[in-house]
């Protein structure tokens, strides 16, 4: 009858410990992941560099933006702390050529999204300079790569 006692208590022991240890403040169970980007629209941003795209981050996790290897992308912050309401800036460079695509990655805890961002071609503008007068003619130097013509008239 005593070692019944004691392996009844010894159990009851062991049974208490467990309970504590998985109810008590030692075991808590995983926040649900939340993330929100408010506030973000595609767009096609202009040729000259002067919009940008302007969202805001909510996460319970540290977040993180990054642009791979659109370096015309700058990403203003490009990471966050968790719990803190963040406003995100995606700015880019002026464009001298033709339309551009990139693509910003946000990843937070185990959310990942995809932004992508488009940037329109830059309008073909040709300089011309008059350089002088030689044989009586007008010299231009033209500053482009492109084909061009142009008439005079008068």
């Amino acid at each position: 009858m005593r070692n019944n006692r004691a392996t009844i208590l010894i159990l009851a022991v062991l049974a208490s410990v467990f309970l504590n240890v998985a109810c008590g403040t030692g075991y808590q169970e995983p926040e649900e992941e939340k993330v929100e980007l408010s506030g973000y629209t595609e767009a096609v941003l202009s040729s000259d560099g002067t919009e940008e795209i302007v969202f805001t981050v909510n996460s319970n996790r540290d977040w993180r933006l990054s642009r791979g290897e659109s370096n015309w992308i700058d990403l203003i912050p490009n990471q966050g702390k968790a719990g803190r309401d963040m406003t995100v800036r995606i700015v880019v460079e002026p464009n001298r050529s033709s339309e551009r695509r990139g693509s910003v990655s946000f990843t937070a805890g185990n959310h990942r999204e995809s932004i992508e961002v488009t940037q329109e071609e830059s309008p073909v503008i040709a300089e011309l300079k008059v350089s002088g007068v030689e044989d009586n003619r007008i010299v231009f130097a033209a500053e482009t790569t492109d084909a061009f013509s142009f008439f005079v008239e008068g």
